[in-house]
């Protein structure tokens, strides 16, 4: 914003109202703009501004705000967050849903507003990631079910391994489970030593750290997966398939399904082969077999 405004000056002007009694103005929208362009611009005596007055009704004053702040583009979670907290002071929460949730292209339910009311909860540090989408809105909702000293940890380990929404929904989802069977929190969990290993470990890079974490998670909630992929690498060696084939089994093996693939060299060289795999999967050979 500061390399915009040297540039160009400010092109959305910032929002004030006029009490007109004491012939003072206070800020609705645009304080980073005014604090910006005044750093840059020190003795510049008049800003550019946009200005209602002090007629203007709540709602109105709303409108105001919330059109000014999409004209940046959608509001984060928090942005809504911290807007619906506002518009609360003013109007019910039926009032509010029915005015600014259409406008957010959101359903209007009340318990919307309360959702996102309810991320206020987050401490300032994870309000910030939430607002700079690195922590998505859904994992923060699940991280609420948490305590401050949990919610702080694991997010800790979100930032120092840079995980993404799938990887942090996995990692709080591992870490939950394991932290209940263990009668423990997850910040005493994420505390021992052999996870501090894997955090610190000085010649792996992050995106390995992240791997080797989840994969002892998992290790450590399921073992018996580790001696089924035993078992199942076994098997396979034992078929001395040809390099071309793949067999791979279920997710955490959820189900007793297998997939076999066949990688060839061509096209040409799947369509010799077409009816040699038609064969083989009918009906009548898979009953044979």
């Amino acid at each position: 914003m500061a390399k915009s405004i040297k540039n160009v000056g400010i092109l959305q002007p910032p929002l004030m109202k006029h009490n007109t009694r004491e012939d003072t103005y206070h800020i609705l929208a645009g304080r980073y703009r005014l604090q910006i362009f005044r750093e840059l611009q020190p003795d510049r005596k008049n800003i550019p501004c946009l200005v209602v007055n002090d007629t203007i009704t709540p709602l109105a004053v709303l409108y105001h705000i919330l059109e000014d702040q999409r004209i940046s583009g959608a509001l984060s979670p928090m942005e809504k967050a911290y807007f619906f907290s506002h518009s609360l002071e003013h109007m019910s929460i039926d009032m509010a849903a029915d005015n600014f949730l259409p406008i957010m292209g959101e359903k209007v339910q009340t318990n919307t507003i309360k959702k996102y009311i309810s991320l206020l909860q987050l401490e300032p540090e994870l309000q910030i990631s939430v607002h700079c989408h690195k922590t998505t809105e859904k994992t923060a909702l699940e991280l609420l079910q948490l305590s401050s000293m949990e919610r702080k940890s694991i997010h800790s380990i979100f930032k120092k391994l840079r995980l993404g929404g799938g990887k942090q929904k996995r990692l709080l989802s591992l870490c939950r489970d394991l932290a209940y069977r263990g009668n423990k929190t997850i910040a005493e969990l994420l505390s021992e030593k052999k996870i501090r290993m894997i955090l610190n470990h000085g010649e792996t890079n992050t995106p390995q750290k992240a791997a080797i974490l989840l994969g002892f998670l998992q290790k450590q909630l399921f073992p018996q997966s580790e001696e089924a992929e035993k078992l199942f690498k076994k098997k396979v060696a034992q078929m001395a398939l040809p390099s071309c084939c793949n067999i791979e089994h279920s997710p955490a093996f959820e189900t007793d399904h297998v997939s076999l693939k066949v990688q060839f060299s061509s096209w040409s060289e799947l369509e010799k082969n077409k009816e040699t795999i038609k064969r083989l999967l009918s009906v009548d050979a898979l009953v044979k077999t």
